[in-house]
C-alpha cells in the first residue's frame, strides 16, 4: 500500500495523501510505463505476476494505451505451474471471457494434471469460480468429448467453445452440437 501526495483540488485538498492499495514497486512501474512513449521493451520483459499486478491499476486509471500490451504479455507469460489456471480465474473474477479462453488455451495435460492433483474432485475446482463460469466450463468440457483422457487432461481444445451462457457465440455452438449427427 502506498500513499501519494496530491496537489489536486476538488474532493482532495491540496497536500493530502491519496491512498492506493498497491505495493510501491507496482505503482512505480505503472508510473514509468505511463510516462514514457516507447514502453514496449519494458512490457516485453515483464513476467506473469508483474503483469497481473499492473492490470488492476491500468483498469482503475483507464489507461487504454497500456491495456492491450499488458494483457497480451500476461497471456504470453502464463507458462509456469498454475499460471494458466490463475489466468482463467482472473478472467472469471473480472467477467473477461476472452481472458478465460486464453487461460484455457494454455491448459494442457501437465497443467490440468497439476490442477486436479491438488484438488480432490472437479467440483472443488469449479467452486473457485463464479456460478456462470462453473456452468460454462463444465458444459463446454462435457459437450466436447466423452473420451475420459481428452475430457480431463486437455482443456486447451475447449477454449474456442468457451463462451458466456446465452451469448450469440454460445447459441451458435449449441446449434452446431445439436445439428451434429450422432454415430
Amino acid at each position: 500500500m502506498l500513499d501519494l501526495p496530491t496537489s489536486a483540488t476538488g474532493q482532495q485538498q491540496a497536500g493530502q495523501l491519496v491512498h492506493i492499495d498497491y505495493d510501491q514497486m507496482t505503482v512505480l512501474l505503472f508510473l514509468d510505463l505511463v510516462s514514457i512513449h516507447k514502453f514496449e521493451y519494458i512490457v516485453s520483459s515483464l513476467d506473469f505476476a508483474t503483469c497481473r499486478s499492473l492490470l488492476p491499476l491500468i483498469v482503475q486509471f483507464d489507461c487504454g494505451r497500456l491495456r492491450y500490451p499488458i494483457r497480451q504479455r500476461l497471456y504470453g507469460s502464463a507458462r509456469g505451474k498454475g499460471e494458466a489456471w490463475e489466468l482463467f480465474k482472473l478472467g472469471a473474477h473480472q467477467e473477461d471471457w476472452e481472458m478465460g479462453r486464453q487461460g484455457l488455451t494454455r491448459m494442457y495435460d501437465e497443467q490440468v494434471t497439476h490442477l486436479l492433483g491438488s484438488c480432490s474432485t472437479f467440483g472443488n475446482v469449479l467452486e473457485t469460480l463464479p456460478a456462470e463460469w462453473q456452468f460454462a466450463l463444465s458444459s463446454t468440457i462435457m459437450a466436447s468429448s466423452f473420451d475420459s483422457t481428452q475430457l480431463i487432461m486437455d482443456w486447451s481444445g475447449h477454449a474456442s467453445k468457451f463462451h458466456r451462457p446465452g451469448s450469440l457465440a454460445d447459441k451458435a455452438f449449441a446449434e452446431c452440437v445439436h445439428l451434429r449427427p450422432i454415430c
